[in-house]
């Protein structure tokens, strides 16, 4: 979803987006909503059922992903309303620590494979 929302969210804000624009970064933002809520599910199920170490992964993954979200939706926003500020808010500091999580969270899951 950060490839296609990038692409989808130009920052610094330079323009208003069009019509056709606004209705694709509302579809991605559902998309991305949708991806998080099955993501939470699946942590949960993590979180309730596996080891310590990867439930506490997992919980890290999930805190990052709400993290990402909303910085994504406040980027949409703003883009949306054409503010022209110099920076993303929060939006390359949460894709930076969603990604870490991720791999932190597969690097332990392949751990606890390998014992098994």
């Amino acid at each position: 979803m950060i490839v296609p929302l990038n692409r989808a969210i130009p920052w610094p804000v330079s323009r208003v987006l069009t019509i056709e624009e606004t209705v694709h970064l509302d579809g991605l933002l559902a998309a991305l909503g949708e991806r998080y809520d099955e993501a939470f599910q699946k942590c949960q199920v993590v979180r309730l059922e596996g080891p310590g170490t990867v439930a506490d992964a997992a919980h890290q993954l999930i805190v990052a992903a709400a993290e990402f979200r909303q910085a994504s939706e406040e980027r949409a926003h703003a883009t949306r309303s054409g503010e022209r500020t110099s920076t993303a808010p929060a939006w390359n500091s949460s894709t930076e620590k969603m990604n870490d999580e991720l791999d932190a969270f597969i690097e332990m899951a392949r751990a606890m494979i390998a014992v098994d």
